[in-house]
C-alpha cells in the first residue's frame, strides 16, 4: 500500500465490528445471512453485525418481467417473433433468495422457455385468432415452472407475435457455393 491508503483499508475492517440497524420496508422481504444459518426478515428494523452475517432484501408487491423477443416456428412450420409479459409477486422469500443463485435471470429464463413451449406447440392461426386462450395457457404453463422459486403468476401473455422472413444473402439457397472459389491453371 502506497501513501494513506492503509487508513482507508483500517477504517473499512474497523467500520465492519460495529453492528448495523437495516430497515425493510412494507413491501419487501428479507433474508438474513448469519454463518450458514438463514432467517426470514419482516417488514421492520433489524440489527445485524456486518463482520458475520448480511442481508439480501426483495420486493414482495407485485412485478412486472418483460420477456425477449424470440424467434420462434409454430407447430404449421411459421417462424414468428413472439415476447412476453409475466405479472408476478414472490410470496416466498426464502425460496426466491436463498434457493435460487440469481432469481432474477432463473425467473426471466423459465418464463421464456414456458413462452417457447406454448408458441411451437400450437399454429399461427390459433395463436392469433385465440389470445385469451393462449395467455391463460401460458399464465398455467409458468406458475407451474414458477412454483418451485417462491413465485405467485399473476398472469403472463403474449405481449407481440409477428410473422418473421428470413432472408439468406449467400449461401446455397441464394445460388452461391460457400466453398472457396477454385483457382484456374494457368496455361
Amino acid at each position: 500500500m502506497t501513501g494513506f491508503e492503509w487508513l482507508g483499508e483500517f477504517a473499512r475492517a474497523s467500520i465492519a465490528w460495529v453492528p448495523r440497524l437495516r430497515h425493510v420496508c412494507a413491501d419487501e422481504g428479507a433474508v438474513k445471512f448469519v454463518r450458514a444459518t438463514t432467517s426470514v426478515l419482516g417488514p421492520g428494523m433489524h440489527w445485524f453485525w456486518p463482520l458475520t452475517s448480511e442481508i439480501r432484501e426483495a420486493k414482495t408487491s407485485r412485478c412486472i418481467l418483460e420477456l425477449d423477443v424470440q424467434p420462434l416456428i409454430t407447430s404449421d412450420g411459421i417462424t414468428v417473433l413472439a415476447g412476453g409479459l409475466v405479472s408476478y409477486r414472490i410470496t416466498d422469500v426464502h425460496k426466491y433468495l436463498v434457493d435460487n443463485y440469481d432469481a432474477d435471470t432463473n425467473l426471466s429464463e423459465t418464463a421464456e422457455v414456458a413462452l417457447r413451449r406454448t408458441v411451437i406447440s400450437k399454429k399461427l392461426e390459433e395463436l392469433q385468432s385465440t389470445r385469451v386462450a393462449i395467455d391463460n395457457l401460458l399464465t398455467r404453463e409458468v406458475q407451474a415452472l414458477m412454483s418451485e422459486f417462491g413465485v405467485e403468476v399473476l398472469f403472463a401473455r403474449l405481449a407481440g407475435l409477428a410473422p418473421a422472413q428470413v432472408l439468406y444473402l449467400a449461401g446455397p439457397r441464394a445460388g452461391h457455393s460457400l466453398s472457396a472459389p477454385k483457382e484456374e491453371e494457368s496455361q
